[in-house]
């Protein structure tokens, strides 16, 4: 089954990033909310080029220093996380790295600290 493309206007895009902005770091203590995760062109073409990748996937992840960062993976036409050198176990759908070189890449950029200055989006 394919899921339903969700379309969002500028308006309400611009709505829900000022909504996110002003209200995240009240909902938790302790934990460090980015505004934005940026990843470069490559990371994102290389996701899409793997195997039998049908779109890209962002898992929400924490650091030990309590920031929340995105990991980016590809799935495929069965719903299944793409993962570098990864075999399954058994039948299920869950994925473990094989090897200890395996490696997925990470954000370019995270805001706050590293924020862009002219972001339509966000002005």
């Amino acid at each position: 089954m394919t899921p339903k493309k969700n379309k969002i206007s500028i308006a309400d895009a611009k709505e829900m990033i000022n909504r996110y902005r002003n209200n995240a770091q009240k909902h938790v203590k302790g934990i460090k909310l980015p505004n934005s995760i940026d990843f470069d062109r490559e990371t994102v073409k290389n996701i899409l080029s793997t195997g039998d990748c049908q779109g890209v996937r962002a898992y929400f992840t924490e650091t030990e220093d309590n920031q929340v960062q995105l990991v980016l993976v590809g799935y495929d036409a069965n719903d299944t996380d793409i993962l570098p050198q990864a075999t399954t176990e058994s039948s299920s759908t869950a994925l473990k790295v094989s090897a200890a070189s395996a490696s997925l890449d990470g954000p370019i950029r995270i805001c706050p600290p590293d924020c862009t200055k002219k972001d339509p989006l966000t002005q």
